[in-house]
């Protein structure tokens, strides 16, 4: 490959990796995330090609290390982002069990492609470069030895026999672990479904829950202490049925108490304390 063609599409990948982990703290809806991080995908993969076709190769072992390496990140992303909305949008949401049914079902079709593919997996697997020529470059187009994809087809110059079967076998297994993920989520999503529909009532000030939500966090006694502020309040918003608003605002009005800075804490080992004496009087 040129010199310039190797800086200019490692600067381009170098960008929209960048690009891509910022996304995640711009975007909270799932679909919405996607739909930014698949039209980033895409235009990498468009400035790659007019670089490709423009300049091309001028070794074997570049060729390779573009279709293998460099090319493959957008392409993966692309691919997982596709698959990922499709999987969202078409979810149950409202049977939980549905939903569960619906997630497995997804894993055997994964688990289907694998299987189908195994040659080329365990060659992946195996970390082998024998036949790299052969799945990396793009002279076997024009004898074609696999099937091709659709893309190849219509777009020889920017494909090769193996680099879209790479990226959908990274994809997959992204795939794979955002569906295990979702599953392990779902006894928490049931238990907050449940809790949402006991209509409990926080009668209480709002300051005072904040208050006992950061007492708990602080004492680490929910998942070992593993849990972020930010959950744990969300759980307790469900629970009760109220916002708690900026509550990190609201823990820095309470640190800031001249006197009684755990008033409503104080106030229950008081009432605790006298249920106690009423009961043994």
């Amino acid at each position: 490959m040129q010199q310039g063609t190797m800086v200019n599409t490692t600067i381009l990948l170098t960008q929209f990796q960048d690009a891509y982990a910022k996304m995640s703290s711009q975007y909270d809806d799932i679909l919405t995330l996607s739909r930014k991080r698949i039209h980033l995908c895409r235009e990498t993969l468009i400035a790659m090609r007019a670089v490709i076709v423009k300049k091309g190769f001028n070794t074997t072992a570049n060729e390779i290390n573009f279709f293998k390496n460099i090319k493959h990140p957008p392409l993966r992303d692309l691919l997982f982002n596709k698959n990922l909305a499709r999987l969202e949008w078409y979810c149950p949401r409202a049977s939980l069990k549905k939903k569960e049914r619906f997630l497995k079902q997804q894993l055997v079709k994964c688990d289907d492609f694998f299987l189908e593919h195994i040659d080329f997996g365990q060659y992946l697997q195996m970390k082998a470069e024998h036949l790299d020529e052969l799945y990396f470059t793009r002279k076997a187009n024009a004898n074609p030895q696999f099937e091709l994809q659709f893309s190849e087809i219509y777009d020889l110059e920017f494909n090769t026999p193996r680099d879209l079967m790479l990226a959908k076998f990274s994809a997959y297994k992204d795939l794979v672990k955002y569906i295990h993920n979702r599953l392990s989520d779902l006894p928490g999503e049931f238990y907050r479904e449940y809790l949402s529909k006991s209509k409990l009532e926080w009668t209480g000030n709002k300051v005072d829950l904040i208050e006992l939500i950061y007492a708990i966090h602080a004492v680490g006694v929910v998942k070992n202490g593993r849990i972020d502020i930010k959950e744990l309040a969300s759980i307790f918003e469900t629970i009760f049925d109220v916002d708690l608003g900026n509550y990190y605002r609201k823990f820095i009005e309470i640190r800031a108490r001249k006197i009684d800075r755990t008033k409503f804490i104080d106030a229950l080992k008081e009432s605790l304390l006298r249920r106690m004496d009423e009961a043994d009087s």
